[in-house]
């Protein structure tokens, strides 16, 4: 990178020899590019490691508004799918688990990651009624998560699920590891 500004900087114009080529204008363009190029919207580079993040299942226990006092219930959801965003970003969502009202849903559903200069992964259980309304969230820092996949070691977890960021009303079970190519089915 150093050495790329000190041509571009430093490298005398001979006005009627460089300027005229159109090779003086591709490089000092694509220079330019590079310097002023946000690293999150670099295109992928084939030699780049994806992070593979499966959505697994969730545990879904009571809402704190559907708790009752010396009641016993048996805690059920709405058919549900799992939001994924990135920095506040959407990034994809799973199919929704419709068979039937339901506290154990399972997805298995696999989203591929390239999660440049990415901070905050966030899962949202979003309830697919007429009006969707996420049920309960969990966050991860990305860069933990991509940390511990590139170890090596494949990274199982079941992670709270929080209820308006107050109260755990559950887990989702989350794997991660660098993708093996394999592709998506």
């Amino acid at each position: 990178m150093d050495r790329m500004l000190l041509d571009f900087f430093a490298t005398p114009v001979r006005a009627t020899e460089d300027l005229c080529t159109k090779s003086w204008y591709t490089s000092n363009l694509r220079a330019v590019k590079e310097l002023v190029q946000e690293p999150s919207e670099a295109e992928p580079d084939a030699s780049e490691d994806v992070l593979e993040v499966i959505v697994g299942s969730a545990l879904l226990g009571p809402l704190p508004q559907q708790e009752q006092p010396d009641v016993q219930i048996q805690s059920v959801a709405p058919p549900c799918f799992v939001r994924l965003w990135m920095d506040g970003e959407f990034v994809g969502e799973t199919s929704v688990f419709d068979r039937g009202y339901t506290s154990r849903p399972v997805w298995n559903e696999r989203f591929l990651l390239i999660p440049r200069a990415s901070r905050c992964t966030r899962f949202e259980v979003v309830e697919a009624t007429e009006c969707p309304t996420v049920r309960c969230h969990c966050a991860l820092g990305t860069e933990s998560l991509w940390r511990t996949a590139t170890c090596g070691v494949p990274l199982s977890m079941d992670v709270p699920l929080l209820h308006y960021g107050e109260e755990a009303v559950g887990s989702l079970r989350i794997h991660a590891r660098i993708w093996d190519g394999l592709p998506l089915q």
